[in-house]
C-alpha cells in the first residue's frame, strides 16, 4: 500500500505527504510501559512522572510490533522526501488515542486527542507554509499527564490544543 500512495504522490507531483504515524513509535521511552494496562494502575505510573517530556528529537522507540511498524513508515516518509529532492515535504504524525465516540474519560488519558484538535492539528499540517522537507510531530490534546512534548507542533505549526483531560492522580 505504502509503494502505491508514494508513486502516486511522485506521479502526481502532490507537494505534501501527511502520514499516519502514533506514539507507540516512542512510547519506548517510558521504559517499562505496558500498554493499555498500565495506564489504568495508579502503581505503575512511575514513567509519567518524568522531569522531561520525550520530544521527537529523542528518536524513535518502538513499543512492540504495531511501534514498529509506525518507525518504518516514518522512515518510509523520510526517505520519499529525500528522494523528491526538495519537491515534497513529509510529515509523519504520531497521533494519540482518538476514539469514535470521543470520550476523554474512557481513553488512555495521557494520550488523549479529541477530534476537535485532531482537525486542527491536520489543517495546520496543510495549512503552513515553510516546513522542513521532513517532520515528526506528536499530535495530542492539552492533558496534564502527556509524557510527550508538543511544542514543536506548537512552535513549527501553530497548534494550539482546545482539549485535554486531568490525570486521575497527583503529579
Amino acid at each position: 500500500m505504502i509503494r502505491n500512495v508514494l508513486s502516486s504522490v511522485v506521479r502526481h507531483k502532490v507537494p505534501r505527504l501527511i502520514l499516519a504515524s502514533s506514539v507507540h513509535a516512542a512510547i519506548g521511552h517510558l521504559g517499562g510501559y505496558e500498554y493499555p494496562a498500565s495506564i489504568r494502575e495508579r502503581t505503575r505510573h512511575g514513567a509519567f512522572h518524568r522531569r522531561t517530556k520525550i520530544g521527537v528529537e529523542d528518536g524513535p522507540a518502538a513499543s512492540g510490533l504495531y511501534g514498529a511498524t509506525k518507525v518504518w513508515v516514518e522512515e518510509v516518509a523520510r526517505t520519499a522526501a529525500v528522494e523528491a529532492s526538495g519537491t515534497l515535504t513529509a510529515i509523519a504524525v504520531r497521533f494519540g488515542n482518538v476514539r469514535a465516540d470521543d470520550d476523554a474519560k474512557q481513553s488512555e488519558y495521557p494520550f488523549y486527542l479529541s477530534h476537535r484538535d485532531c482537525v486542527q492539528f491536520i489543517e495546520r499540517c496543510l495549512a503552513t507554509k515553510a516546513l522542513p522537507w521532513f517532520s515528526t510531530f506528536f499530535a495530542i490534546s492539552d492533558n496534564a499527564c502527556n509524557p510527550f512534548d508538543i511544542a514543536s507542533a506548537r512552535q513549527m505549526l501553530g497548534y494550539k490544543p482546545e482539549d485535554g483531560v486531568d490525570c486521575p492522580f497527583p503529579v
